[in-house]
């Protein structure tokens, strides 16, 4: 998955970026940025989407993603300084 495709999947499920940046506990710049690549997004982003698709496992496993998805944003932002 890259940009281009999470920006197609935020709107064929009807999430705003603010929306989903609420659902993934990221910043706005993080999905701007997300939307804007044209390299592979994350593993844990995809299977966190999967899970905002289907809300019984958003809510046995969907809060673990994000924070999942939090820390390997974390360690990439670290390493790119």
């Amino acid at each position: 998955m890259i940009g281009a495709d999470l920006k197609a999947w935020r709107k064929r499920n009807n999430y705003t970026q603010e929306r989903l940046r609420m659902e993934l506990d990221v910043s706005r710049q993080t999905i701007v940025t997300w939307e804007n690549s044209s390299t592979p997004l994350s593993r844990m982003l995809e299977l966190a989407l999967e899970a905002l698709e289907h809300p019984a496992a958003q809510q046995t496993g969907g809060s673990r993603l994000a924070t999942e998805l939090r820390s390997l944003e974390r360690k990439r932002a670290t390493s790119l300084r």
